[in-house]
């Protein structure tokens, strides 16, 4: 490979293509869930206005965050000239058009830094089911996973909340409750996709210690039928599923 074909390589990996209200570009900057922030450039007037499309107030959705306010971002983000819009968007304005990389830079920083903020400052909606944080999270981090993923079990075709299908196994994550039918119905599938003939499954029950309360019994039981993992060290990354 040439340094034209790897010109070429990196343009491509940009992904820069047309948008609604200009063009889009992928940044190198990446979410704590894992997301690559995608900014979104306009052109007005021969300058620029570069925005993040509301990539930081995504990433506070998929960690089940909500704020009370937006003034703690929103100043925030004006120390270092950047503008909040009503509607979520982070802005640059008045970019010279020469500098659009360094511009592209600056707001999937600002976007990220708006990110981290919210997140330290949010409440976990208790509104927001565990299986739908899941899902989000980690068809976030792990693209290509599947929702809703199904496993031809020893006995019957199970359902599992989210699946990976890894070089040595298939790795099936499910969110679970502390009540006894939820522990139940896990260990059941689990131990079902666990003795299928034709894959080697991976089963992971997945609990939220931060909004619901787990009895040691209840806890116990969901080691019968596979690893247990809290959402909250799934969702930050500290426990991965595969390399």
């Amino acid at each position: 490979m040439d340094w034209q074909e790897i010109r070429e390589a990196l343009c491509k990996a940009r992904a820069f293509k047309p948008v609604h209200d200009g063009f889009s570009v992928k940044a190198d900057t990446m979410m704590p869930s894992g997301a690559v922030i995608r900014v979104h450039i306009q052109l007005r007037d021969g300058k620029l206005s570069i925005h993040d499309n509301g990539a930081a107030f995504d990433e506070l959705a998929r960690h089940g965050g909500e704020l009370k306010s937006n003034g703690g971002v929103k100043r925030m983000l004006a120390e270092t000239d950047f503008q909040l819009m009503p509607t979520g968007e982070i802005f640059r304005h008045d970019i010279d058009p020469s500098q659009v990389g360094v511009g592209v830079a600056l707001v999937a920083d600002a976007s990220l830094r708006a990110a981290a903020f919210m997140l330290s400052h949010a409440k976990v909606k208790t509104g927001l089911p565990l299986d739908v944080r899941l899902k989000n999270s980690m068809l976030t981090r792990y693209p290509t996973g599947r929702t809703d993923f199904k496993v031809d079990g020893k006995a019957r075709l199970q359902k599992f909340d989210f699946g990976l299908q890894t070089e040595n196994e298939v790795i099936v994550l499910d969110a679970v409750s502390p009540d006894l039918s939820s522990v139940n119905a896990a260990i059941v599938k689990s131990l079902d996709a666990k003795q299928a003939p034709e894959i080697r499954a991976r089963p992971i029950l997945v609990y939220d210690d931060d909004q619901d309360h787990w009895p040691a019994d209840a806890m116990n039981l969901l080691a019968m039928a596979g690893e247990r993992v809290s959402f909250r060290s799934l969702d930050v990354g500290q426990f991965r599923l595969a390399a």
